[in-house]
């Protein structure tokens, strides 16, 4: 099938209601995907390390957005009240999931493609979550923009949740501060404090440092996050990170997203440029292979984002049984 008869799948708008968004992303992924999936995001999914929490096996009173698949009927209909009661989860049997990603930021949301790696990136993230739902998994979000970072305390399940979600991201994306200076690190170091013996999905480009012979930042909260937890990582991608093309008066002088200095005009700059994405490139698969998390990549010039997710989570998930 040619590119061009590939049709383009809708993507997150931090402008538009939640009750549009997730109904919209839930449809991406179908359901039965949760059958295929024998790893990272499976129901009989064994920690590196034991969750935090008690083990319960009891129940509670039923609050607005919960999964109602969790709703125990025998002992509802035992109470004396007669109110809802759902079952509580053993954290070792189903391990949370975070979701953790910097594409709040400005510098995301102008690039070539069909979408920017800002609307990509957080479709990814939602839709993630929204699969980790059906599986009944609990869910958090850590979300940095310019500014700040934001996110949940401890994970949770549920509609509200989700929507929550949803306006957490929405609220990151709309603050603007151009002398804001967060970085993925920053976001990674809080996520590797938070996070022990879940499921971790970082969303990013993974470029937000000069990389020649110092390590990145984000490298050592990275490999501190996944020695703790099992990782996702989902990189971004735009022809901007590996080609200057036409658009070199885009950028300033020491633009740190490319690694390059681009104050200059012609050939040579276009091939110090492409010599030092791809190094780049390398450093970034080398990193997240030497931690042996699963690296799926989305581009923004793929309009069939969704397809790409679900191939690369299959493959992903065969692999590691």
């Amino acid at each position: 099938m040619s590119q061009s008869t590939v049709e383009q799948q809708p993507v997150f708008d931090p402008y538009s209601d939640a009750s549009v968004v997730l109904p919209q992303l839930d449809s991406l992924l179908p359901v039965r995907l949760d059958q295929q999936i024998s790893g990272p995001l499976s129901g009989d999914y064994q920690a590196r390390h034991k969750g935090s929490g008690l083990e319960r096996d009891g129940v509670r009173q039923y609050v607005f957005g919960d999964d109602p698949r969790n709703i125990d009927w025998k002992a509802t209909a035992r109470s004396f009240d007669g109110d809802l009661l759902v079952r509580e989860r053993f954290k070792e049997i189903t391990p949370q999931v975070w979701l953790v990603s910097d594409l709040a930021r400005d510098r995301y949301t102008q690039n070539p493609g069909y979408f920017t790696e800002q609307s990509l990136g957080f479709s990814a993230l939602l839709a993630m979550g929204a699969l980790a739902e059906r599986q009944n998994m609990p869910t958090g979000l850590l979300v940095a923009n310019d500014m700040r970072i934001m996110g949940t305390k401890t994970p949770a399940s549920g509609m509200r949740n989700r929507v929550r979600h949803v306006e957490m991201i929405k609220t990151a994306v709309q603050e603007h501060d151009s002398q804001g200076s967060t970085k993925l690190s920053d976001v990674l170091q809080i996520a590797a404090k938070r996070c022990v013996g879940s499921l971790v999905v970082v969303v990013s480009d993974f470029r937000d440092d000069s990389v020649s012979t110092e390590e990145a930042s984000w490298a050592l909260p990275l490999r501190q996050i996944a020695s703790k937890n099992q990782v996702i990582a989902i990189e971004t991608t735009n022809a901007w990170d590996y080609k200057l093309n036409e658009h070199i008066g885009r950028y300033k002088s020491g633009d740190k997203k490319f690694n390059v200095l681009t104050g200059k005009k012609g050939s040579d700059l276009r091939e110090r440029y492409a010599d030092a994405a791809n190094h780049q490139q390398r450093y970034i698969d080398a990193t997240i292979s030497s931690i042996r998390a699963p690296h799926l990549t989305l581009s923004t010039a793929r309009p069939d984002w969704a397809t790409s997710l679900q191939e690369q989570l299959f493959v992903a998930t065969r692999s590691v049984k």
